[in-house]
């Protein structure tokens, strides 16, 4: 009993009410192995609001930074436009293995098409069995912020600043 491997001749027995099941097979899908056969994801999105109208533009400010928050670990801040993102995609990878949940996750980072600077990151959580509660963001832009949640919006309405992070 215990660890990760199933004897292949192993079954249980279900007992309700005085009706009792035939035996049913413990046998994973995959053999022997009972982890998981899917790992969790996550994906987290920056946009923002064209401002272009209001003297603003339509990117990503580089001046937001986001924070991740898990239970009550956090990683540190990370540019929202850190210049590509599959570069912010290593930064977040290394911040969330930073966590003590979170020993093995692999991150990839495309863009969101929301707004220049704009990316979509997928979390996918290797190492974590069952599913996550979902990432919390904070996000700051100079004296601006907004988090944590899973969707926030730096900057008020009308403001030349609207970044957008969901997660």
């Amino acid at each position: 009993a215990g660890g990760e491997s199933v004897d292949t001749s192993s079954s249980f027995r279900l007992k309700f009410r005085g009706e009792v099941t035939n035996d049913i097979f413990a046998t994973p899908t995959d053999g022997n192995s009972c982890s998981g056969t899917r790992a969790a994801r996550q994906v987290i999105t920056t946009s923002t609001e064209d401002t272009t109208g209001g003297g603003g533009d339509n990117a990503i400010s580089p001046l937001t930074n986001i924070t991740l928050i898990y239970g009550v670990s956090n990683t540190d801040s990370f540019s929202a436009n850190g210049g590509s993102c599959e570069a912010t995609a290593a930064v977040i990878e290394a911040e969330l293995e930073r966590l003590p949940d979170f020993h093995d996750v692999t991150v990839t980072g495309s863009d969101s098409g929301m707004g220049l600077g704009g990316c979509s990151w997928v979390v996918t959580f290797d190492s974590f069995i069952g599913n996550p509660a979902m990432l919390e963001v904070a996000a700051v832009h100079e004296e601006l912020s907004a988090g944590p949640g899973t969707l926030i919006t730096v900057g008020p309405n009308p403001s030349i600043i609207r970044d957008t992070i969901s997660s």
